[in-house]
């Protein structure tokens, strides 16, 4: 969504920053595989989309709280990541105001009743 462009951002100075671990994999495994292969095969999904405003201090506190730029991960390199992500933030937005355009899943999983 054009509205999450300082996704893009954040996701590029991870990878500036962060640590090399390889090529990262696109977004997040589905869950139900798994749960299929387990006793809890009876499956239902629950989404909604929110539209939320950020600031830039909340997205470098979210920024902040991922494992690849966690503080104990950037370790002496936290102020550069900071200030350039903040930087880079202010330059999309010079009144640091941001929209986030998400969708929340919940996966309700249950063992099918005998």
């Amino acid at each position: 969504v054009e509205e999450n462009g300082w996704f893009k951002l954040l996701r590029d100075l991870q990878d500036k920053f962060g640590p090399r671990t390889g090529e990262r994999q696109g977004g997040h495994r589905r869950y139900e595989p798994f749960l299929f292969a387990s006793a809890f095969t009876e499956i239902d999904t629950l989404s909604v989309t929110v539209r939320q405003p950020l600031t830039v201090d909340e997205i470098l506190g979210r920024a902040l709280s991922m494992s690849r730029c966690a503080p104990q991960t950037l370790g002496a390199a936290r102020a550069a990541f900071e200030a350039r992500l903040t930087a880079v933030l202010r330059e999309l937005s010079p009144d640091g105001t941001f929209i986030e355009v998400a969708e929340l899943v919940a996966v309700l999983a249950r063992r099918p009743k005998i």
